[in-house]
């Protein structure tokens, strides 16, 4: 999955800069099917704790984080 995600950024454009992998699975993961996903972030320097100050926002198959 690592290795898709580093293509995956390469292809949006964000792997010269960073991008963030998080990965949530399971209840405490806020999963009601359990599966495991990846979800890339990048394109802007991300906030640590991480959302702060931050919403995701949908477009189409991508997201994107806005302040």
């Amino acid at each position: 999955m690592t290795a898709a995600a580093q293509k995956i950024a390469q292809q949006l454009g964000v792997a010269e800069t960073g991008f963030r992998l998080v990965i949530n699975t399971g209840k405490d993961g806020g999963q009601s099917v359990q599966h495991l996903h990846m979800h890339l972030m990048g394109g802007r320097e991300v906030a640590w704790p991480a959302g702060r100050s931050c919403r995701l926002r949908r477009i189409g198959r991508r997201s994107s984080m806005v302040r």
